[in-house]
């Protein structure tokens, strides 16, 4: 009991001597540190005065490169490369549109054909013209649907052509804002840095025996300066945004011009094919309407030649039925007149001997 109690109490010296020895290297040390300190501070300082510099110089930038003259070349090239993209698609479009309206012009005038074909159609060949009929007249309306489609294609385009204008513009607004936020987060970083390192500063002044007013007086002095480090980032973020959107707003006015008069533009296109599309439409219409009329006639004149037909067998018939009844009827009443006459005669016969018999 007693040895386990005197090697606690050796244990115990031991863990005290050890203490005091690092304590006495840490005092060592401490004037070190707070040397090695003291440098990483000044290292910090330059790092966010850098930092505050190139804060400063992306809002010159910003100023030079950005002014009306410049943002309104900037929105012209926007909604130049908008439109640019979608040209060779608005070819194939028209190129499209045109070849659709000539199939349907060509399906017309084979309707048309058929329609003038009706006038000599027989009931034979009446049912093989409809036939025709009904093919060339979906075929023409098929190319009719496909001109309409051509035209909401082009018109697609030009919203497609604004939705990528503001796509654009709203890259370059992210674009300068994340320069911006780079920046900032840079010079944050560094002025975190010189508080930590100020901290630090204080500690290791304290374990080297620095008198406290010194290093109250030292650690007051850098937060001082990082704080007003940091109210500069501050106010820089603040300008950076309100400069980033003013920028956006010295774009985006003359876009909506530049995009305005594109859309006049596409407009006028856009009219020339919907005129162009009434006019095969109209076209397709008036085939139709020849066609039907001349169906109708066809009827009406085949029925009229079947009704004249049957009118002609009808007379035929009765002309060549009329001689056989005559015949019929003369037999019967020449039969009458021989029964008649014959009985006649035998009345005569039976009364004859009474008129001629002997006187009494």
């Amino acid at each position: 009991m007693f040895a386990s109690t005197r090697l606690t109490i050796g244990l115990l010296f031991l863990g005290a001597l050890v203490e005091a020895e690092n304590i006495a290297q840490a005092g060592q040390q401490a004037p070190q540190n707070a040397e090695s300190l003291e440098d990483s501070i000044k290292s910090s300082k330059a790092r966010v005065v850098q930092a505050l510099g190139q804060l400063t110089n992306f809002q010159k930038q910003l100023s030079a490169s950005y002014d009306s003259t410049q943002c309104r070349a900037i929105a012209h090239k926007i909604m130049t490369d908008a439109h640019a993209s979608r040209q060779a698609q608005r070819e194939r479009m028209h190129s499209a549109f045109d070849a659709a309206a000539q199939q349907a012009k060509a399906k017309s005038a084979q309707l048309r054909q058929v329609a003038g074909n009706m006038a000599h159609a027989t009931n034979a060949t009446q049912a093989s013209l409809r036939q025709q009929a009904h093919a060339l007249d979906t075929a023409m309306g098929s190319q009719i649907n496909l001109m309409a489609s051509h035209i909401a294609s082009v018109k697609k385009l030009d919203r497609e052509e604004k939705r990528d204008a503001r796509h654009h513009l709203n890259e370059l607004q992210s674009s300068l804002r994340h320069t911006a936020k780079s920046h900032v987060k840079e010079a944050r970083k560094a002025v975190q840095d010189l508080k930590k390192q100020s901290k630090d500063l204080e500690k290791q002044q304290r374990k080297a025996h620095v008198s406290e007013q010194k290093y109250e007086s030292t650690e007051e002095k850098n937060e001082q300066m990082a704080e007003h480090f940091q109210d500069r980032i501050e106010d820089m973020q603040d300008d950076l945004e309100d400069n980033i959107e003013n920028i956006r707003d010295r774009v985006q006015d003359p876009l909506e011009e530049e995009r305005d008069t594109l859309h006049d533009t596409n407009e006028r296109a856009v009219e020339t094919l919907q005129h162009h599309y009434r006019a095969v439409a109209r076209m397709a219409s008036e085939s139709r309407d020849s066609m039907t009329q001349a169906t109708k006639e066809s009827q009406q004149r085949l029925a009229k030649a079947e009704s004249q037909h049957v009118s002609l067998s009808e007379e035929t018939w009765s002309n060549t039925q009329a001689p056989p009844l005559a015949c019929v009827v003369a037999i019967l009443i020449g039969t009458m007149l021989v029964f008649v006459v014959d009985r006649f005669r035998q009345y005569r016969q039976v009364s004859a001997p009474d008129a001629f018999g002997p006187l009494a």
